[in-house]
């Protein structure tokens, strides 16, 4: 997954990029402790949520013809 964004993103990989949960640098952030978990799919759709109040940023960044 994150070997294919990067090549869509033109960047390059580096080592332990493949393994966030296993990076051990300081995290001083509210979510420091979602830092370190693997990647998932609880979110998936929580956006929908606010559907009603995105609905002005999106029709500004679909694209016109």
């Amino acid at each position: 997954m994150a070997a294919s964004l990067l090549e869509f993103l033109g960047l390059p990989a580096h080592a332990g990029l493949h393994d966030i949960a296993a990076n051990t640098s300081p995290v001083s952030t509210a979510s420091s402790s979602q830092v370190r978990e693997a990647v998932h799919g609880r979110a998936i759709g929580a956006w929908r949520r606010y559907a009603g109040q995105l609905q002005p940023l999106r029709g500004l960044l679909e694209v016109q013809p």
